[in-house]
């Protein structure tokens, strides 16, 4: 595997970097995917874990047979055979915590004499590395006691693959500020501590005829947002809620009684695409980075629920904004992530047409996972190199059948084919019988798609197909004026 050079995407002139994927590392890592939401119906089995909590054994897609995976529950036997037999993956040595008790990250702190007694017989058996780097899920403050409590027990030598000391660069306004002050492009705006200067900015957008959206400091995933366009009532979008506002000064005065400002700025109405860019800065390397495009997929079935994350599909169609995307990335925001020190995952919302780079999510986003396997199935299966695989993924695709069975009813569908496979990802879900899915092709996107539609067809049926294809927005395409 390359890993010499930067960026790795499907396009030529730009060369090709794998991110954690090392042949010999002086390292192994812990992973310890802890998931902050942990709602959802308990475990059938143990009655205990909620299935959002399950998403922790996603970090398999990473690990290697010299890393440790931490999980609430124990990955099956079937799936692990499925891992290994079928995909020629490595299986890392799984610890599971013997309770469960809020979540992955308490649960292992009350149990860490064990853990790292565990460990400590891995390296003297020369399993894992005697270098060890503690890979969480999203990088919190919660982590920071925590890596120290690991180090106290008995693990002095473990470092974060994170910095810590960057934390507010995932908040809204520290972004905005970061890349403001790093030259990053951005839409108009800034963070407003004074509702007067907010309200010059709003009348300035409005008499340009753009539309203006302010966030609170504490929003997430579209929730705490104060919608602006001109000439119409101001609209408050709370989670799945919306309502219409007489003062939307009212309201952010409102919250600068919580929180020292707001961000506000121009929202992109009639944006052409919307993309994720995924890069990894290397903790042992630091010099060099990856830096990947992705085309999202969002999910719009359901009138009351909005649109939801569905998956993605890997390379863009978007040949054109990637360039420009990726040209922004290494010469702007790269830079400045190495300039402060910036470590491990970052994955970025970023809009095209116009060019907006939104949101830092310091965490190991969901495509990332993909991203690795794919790179990883390439490699043992077509001998592709890093950044050449294709692939498309749908995410919690609900069916009656376990795992075993699907295997056995339809192995044709998960064998190898010459234009690709369909891959099984985020195995603990598997327990509530839903199904994240891979299609991958070492060709090219059209290839993998063609796999996905013949693979969901022969495990969901020709009506069931039709729905879970069907639920895919698709985004309206701007008319020339």
């Amino acid at each position: 595997i390359e890993t010499t050079t930067k960026t790795f995407i499907l396009m030529p002139k730009l060369k090709l970097r794998s991110s954690r994927l090392i042949t010999e590392k002086k390292h192994s890592f812990i992973f310890v995917h802890n998931q902050s939401c942990v709602d959802g119906e308990l475990d059938p089995d143990t009655k205990t874990v909620p299935s959002d909590q399950a998403n922790d054994a996603n970090a398999l897609m990473l690990a290697t047979k010299h890393d440790i995976l931490v999980t609430t529950l124990p990955v099956s036997e079937a799936y692990l055979k499925y891992w290994a037999e079928t995909l020629k993956l490595s299986v890392p040595h799984i610890y599971v915590p013997k309770t469960f008790k809020t979540d992955l990250l308490t649960s292992l702190l009350n149990e860490k004499e064990d853990f790292v007694q565990y460990v400590k017989n891995l390296q003297s058996q020369g399993h894992i590395k005697d270098q060890l780097l503690l890979s969480v899920f999203v990088c919190e403050d919660r982590d920071i006691s925590f890596l120290k409590d690991l180090q106290d027990a008995g693990l002095p030598y473990l470092e974060s693959e994170c910095n810590y000391d960057l934390l507010r660069l995932g908040c809204k306004d520290g972004f905005r500020d970061f890349c403001t002050e790093n030259k990053v492009t951005q839409l108009p705006g800034g963070n407003y501590s004074d509702v007067g200067e907010l309200e010059i900015f709003v009348n300035k957008m409005h008499k340009e005829n753009n539309t203006v959206v302010i966030k609170s400091p504490t929003g997430i995933g579209g929730s705490g947002q104060i919608r602006l366009r001109a000439n119409q009532a101001a609209v408050l979008q709370d989670g799945e809620d919306k309502t219409k506002l007489k003062d939307w000064k009212e309201e952010v005065k409102r919250w600068l009684n919580k929180e020292k400002f707001v961000e506000a700025e121009q929202f992109a109405d009639n944006a052409e695409s919307e993309h994720v860019v995924d890069i990894y800065i290397d903790p042992t390397d630091l010099g060099h980075h990856s830096a990947v495009v992705f085309d999202q997929l969002v999910r719009n079935d359901d009138d009351t629920a909005g649109l939801r994350y569905y998956g993605a599909k890997y390379p863009s169609k978007n040949v054109e904004g990637c360039v420009k995307i990726l040209a922004d990335v290494e010469s702007t925001l790269a830079p400045a992530f190495h300039k402060v020190g910036y470590r491990g995952p970052a994955g970025v919302d970023v809009l095209w047409n116009p060019l907006h780079f939104m949101e830092l999510n310091m965490r190991t986003d969901a495509i990332t996972y993909i991203k690795h396997v794919t790179d990883r199935i390439g490699k043992h299966l077509y001998e592709s190199k890093p950044g050449t695989t294709a692939f498309m993924t749908l995410v919690n695709l609900k069916h009656e059948k376990s795992l075993e069975q699907l295997i056995k009813d339809h192995p044709e569908v998960f064998a190898r084919h010459d234009d690709g496979i369909f891959v099984l990802s985020n195995p603990n879900r598997q327990r509530w019988t839903y199904y994240d899915v891979i299609a991958i092709s070492p060709h090219d996107l059209a290839s993998a798609e063609r796999v996905m539609d013949r693979s969901i067809k022969a495990l969901w049926g020709e009506e069931g197909s039709a729905k879970i294809l069907g639920a895919i927005h698709q985004p309206k395409k701007k008319t020339s004026s």
